[in-house]
This record gives structure tokens, sequence and C-alpha cells, in this order.
């Protein structure tokens, strides 16, 4: 009887078993739940406009070297050989350097101004949740700069140039002063500036990347600011807005060489590419030391006053872009002679 009872129970158990078991499917196990998210929902694509002889340019391609940072970048563009007008400054809204755009699905997105790693890495981070955008095509090459090949007859000396030719405008060391930044932005266009008020003695000028700083304004200069910013410094320190003269768009060097003539010192863009000071492009402004028929002298505010750069008229046309600004109040007392 026990017999009987151990074997119907057994049986029992093993259809309840058979109807317990799911039967065989095809379909694919469930998802799994994903992982929780990095502080950056993705590698960050960005481009880089940046270019040679910018201090705050060399202080973003410092920080890209910190390895939290590069783990935050999918890929890093740099336009470190172009200068506006380009196509990409212009689809991107750049008009100064250094500028970091993130290309993400819902628009790019800006940063202007040098930063140090951990500023990059709050901004990186800052974009957390916004997809990048897809990599449907590879950034172009930039345009290689069309200015001509770096030549031997640019040279650097002191205020005694090639054939024992002398400046026009002979800056006293004591007034030279370093270019500087404003808000990650060079401040050369003002410092050129700073330099001519001294040399002429336009003390409302003085200091004038300085002041800058102060009241918390970028650098970077055009035409328009520089309109602008000699307008309310002159104000704030209570004096009439000094005279001066914009030069632009042009290539005649009639203004130049009067400027020269009279003793005033003109501020110029120059473009760079010389093989001494810049090897490559540079969007900068300098002082105008020296031109004749046949040579020229370049003072630059990212160089000490005794590293002239002496060059061929014909070169340094190939590097002025065609702006200049120069004061019109009159030369300096010239020195006593026996």
């Amino acid at each position: 009887m026990n017999r009987r009872v151990i074997i119907v129970a057994i049986a029992g158990l093993l259809v309840w078993c058979v109807l317990r078991t799911p039967p065989p499917s095809d379909a694919p196990p469930p998802p799994s739940k994903p992982a929780p998210s990095s502080p950056v929902a993705a590698k960050i694509p960005l481009l880089l406009f940046t270019q040679e002889g910018c201090p705050p340019c060399a202080t973003i391609h410092a920080s890209f070297q910190n390895a939290e940072v590069q783990a935050l970048v999918a890929q890093k563009f740099d336009f470190s050989e172009v200068t506006p007008p380009d196509d990409r400054y212009q689809e991107y809204g750049v008009n100064g350097t250094p500028t970091l755009v993130a290309l993400l699905k819902g628009g790019p997105k800006k940063r202007v101004g040098a930063a140090s790693p951990s500023q990059l890495l709050t901004w990186l981070q800052s974009l957390d949740g916004k997809t990048p955008a897809p990599d449907n095509k590879k950034p172009r090459r930039p345009r290689r700069p069309s200015l001509p090949p770096i030549t031997s007859s640019i040279v650097e000396g002191g205020n005694v140039g090639p054939g024992g030719i002398e400046v026009q405008v002979d800056l006293p060391e004591e007034m030279w002063k370093h270019n500087v930044t404003s808000r990650g932005q060079g401040c050369c266009v003002f410092r050129s500036i700073d330099h001519a008020a001294h040399w002429q003695n336009v003390p409302e000028l003085w200091g004038f990347p300085e002041w800058l700083q102060k009241k918390g304004l970028s650098g970077g200069g055009y035409p328009g600011n520089v309109t602008e910013r000699i307008k309310a410094i002159c104000k704030e320190r209570g004096v009439p807005e000094t005279p001066y003269i914009q030069y632009e768009g042009g290539k005649d060097t009639t203004i130049l060489e009067l400027a020269l003539a009279t003793g005033r010192l003109p501020g110029i863009t120059y473009d760079g590419m010389d093989g001494v000071h810049y090897h490559g492009r540079i969007a900068h402004m300098t002082n105008l030391a020296y031109l004749d028929d046949k040579m020229a002298a370049i003072l630059d505010n990212n160089f000490p006053p005794d590293k002239l750069l002496w060059m061929s008229r014909a070169d340094f046309l190939k590097r002025w872009s065609g702006w200049a600004v120069i004061l019109l109040a009159p030369r300096p007392p010239a020195p006593p002679h026996n």
C-alpha cells in the first residue's frame, strides 16, 4: 500500500514539473538594464580655432594634454593655419582666437578664450546629455595660407638695419610693453596704440590693454571697437577724444610713409609667416618703425624692442593686410645735438 502511494506521488510530481516548464522560444532575451551614464553622455567632437603666436591659444593646447580632457573628446580638428575670411570661421561665427566649437545634435556650442584643464573639463561636463552630432563627414582640411614662401631676406635686428639703415621711429625700451590678454584674447591692437601714445605723448591712451583688463573687456581689436574704446577711455579719463585716423582695406602706403616722415608711429596689421618670429600665419597688429622704397622694419609687441624684424618692402606689403591706426598728435621733440 505504501509502495503504491509513493509511485503515485512521484508520478504527480513529474507531471507538475512538466506543466511548470515554459515552452521553447526563438524570441531574443529581454534587454538588460543600461549601465549608468558617465558625467558626459558621449565623447564630444571639437573644432579648435587657434593661431601661431597667440598666448591664449598656447594655453588651450596645453590644457588638451590633460588625460581627463582627452577622455571626453571624440575628435579634435585644429584650424591653426586658417584665418578669416574662411568659410568655417563664418559658418560657426568665429571672430577671435582661441575658440572651441563643440558639434552637438542641437547645434554647435562655442567657448571663447583661454582655458585651464579644470575650466575645459567644467565646460565639457556642462554639455551633459547633449548627444554629439553624427559624424557624417570629416572636417575639411584647412586651406593653406596664401602668403609667399618664407625667405631668408627677413632678419631680426635692432634699431639699425641692413646696410646701416636707422629706424625712423626709435621707441625707447622703457616705453615698450609686452602684449597681454584680456578675457582670454590678445591685446595686440591696443598695445600697438599704447606704444604710439607713449611715443607721441598721448597720456589718455597710456596703458590701453590694462584699461581693458580693468573694465573686464575682451581683447581682440577691429576698426569698430577701436573707435568705441578710444571714445570710452578718453571720456572716462575726462579728456577730449584724441584725434586719430584708421586706414582700411587697401595697400596704399602713402599714409604710412607720411606718418613716419612726420615722426608718428603707425599701428599696422601683420600676417606673420616670416620664418623668424612666426612660421605660420598670424592675425596680429604691430608698429611700423621704418618704411622706404626698399626696406621696412616691424616693432612687434610679442618680442622685445631690440628684436625688430627687417624685411624688403615687397615682403612687408605681402604681409600687411591693409589696416592701420595712426594717432595724429605731433611728434616728440627732436633730441638735442651739439
